[in-house]
Parts: structure tokens; C-alpha cells; sequence
């Protein structure tokens, strides 16, 4: 069960998104006794929060670059980080994590209290923000990644820092090099930094 007033849309948005999924009403049934409640007849919930992302906030993903930064200490540094030197060499960054998303002047845009937001979220946030930035430094908790929060979302690079000199790189690094995690989901990364 998803609420839609979880999903915070517009008025315009809920409008367009009963409109385009009424023609497929096999996958849902609107409860009509309680407000705000969506019924989706899916096994993986991922998929189906990716085909109402895909209606609500479509989006074009080839100007856009994702980087993931996960680690055992350091993620919020180095997104921000990350974010003032692109901004620096002029490109349009933003971070989002522990501090919520953030622009280069340290404007909070939006505040959601965790490291990595869920699936959900990072599609809106990067529809409602894509226009005005093309490179989104998210950091990526281990949580996240176990969870599949990314999903279809492809990065650019993943990095993970933080390592004490006796730490061998997590399992983190490993499922991005790898591709897949033990769960079989995919993690989509051109290229991998680790640091200690």
C-alpha cells in the first residue's frame, strides 16, 4: 500500500497521474472508503515505484550524473566537497544526504532526515531539480544499497572513503565492482574509487 499523500504531489500531479493510470487499472484498485490510498497489485514494489515515477516525474536521465558516495565515515563531506569543486569547474551540483539536499551555497532545499532518501524520493527529487542540476552527489549508505534504493537509477562513479588503514573495503565496494548484490540487485556504476 502506497500513500499518495506520502509522495507529496501537487494537485496537478495527482490529477495527471489518475488520468494516465486509469487505462490500466489491472495493476491497482482505488480504495474508494479511505483517501489518499493507492492498492497496487505487484510483486516487487520497486517496479511499481518506478512506473508511477515514470508517469508523475518522467524524466531525461542523459544529461544527469549520479554519484554515489558510501564509506564507513566522511559520506557528507566528501558529497559536499564533491559539490563545491563541480560547481567550481561549472557544472550544476547539488548533494544529497544526512544534511538533506543541498546547493553550493549551502541553501537547504529540502530536509528528509536520513542518509540516503528512498527510490521514490531521489526520482522526484532529481524530476523537481534536474533542469537546474545535472550532477546529483548522493550519499549512499549500506542500508541503501541493501535496500536497492537506486534501483534503475544508473551512477556515474561510486566512491567509497572512510577506510582506516586496516579496513579492507567493505562488501559495498565489492557489490559495485561486481554488479550485483546478494539480493541480485543491480548497481549501476561506470567506475569505482576507493580511498583510505
Amino acid at each position: 500500500i502506497a500513500r499518495l499523500s506520502y509522495l507529496e504531489l501537487t494537485e496537478k500531479e495527482t490529477e495527471e497521474f489518475a488520468e494516465q493510470f486509469s487505462g490500466i487499472m489491472e495493476y491497482f484498485e482505488l480504495l474508494k472508503t479511505a483517501e489518499n490510498i493507492l492498492i497496487l497489485k505487484e510483486d516487487d514494489f520497486l517496479s511499481a515505484q518506478k512506473v508511477i515515477a515514470d508517469i508523475i516525474w518522467p524524466t531525461d536521465f542523459s544529461e544527469i550524473k549520479i554519484v554515489g558516495i558510501t564509506g564507513t565515515n566522511g559520506k557528507t563531506t566528501v558529497a559536499n566537497l564533491a559539490m563545491e569543486i563541480s560547481n567550481q569547474l561549472g557544472f550544476n551540483a547539488v548533494s544529497i544526504g544526512t544534511l538533506g539536499i543541498r546547493t553550493q551555497n549551502g541553501k537547504l532545499i529540502k530536509d528528509f532526515g536520513m542518509t540516503t532518501p528512498p527510490y521514490i524520493w531521489l526520482r522526484k527529487f532529481i524530476y523537481s531539480y534536474g533542469d537546474e542540476y545535472n550532477v546529483f552527489f548522493i550519499e549512499t549508505s549500506s542500508h541503501a544499497l541493501h535496500q536497492n534504493r537506486f534501483f534503475d537509477l544508473k551512477m556515474e562513479c561510486a566512491y567509497e572513503g572512510g577506510l582506516s588503514r586496516s579496513e579492507k573495503p567493505s562488501i559495498t565496494v565489492k557489490l559495485v565492482r561486481s554488479g550485483k548484490n546478494k539480493d541480485h540487485c543491480t548497481i549501476n556504476a561506470k567506475s569505482i574509487f576507493v580511498c583510505e
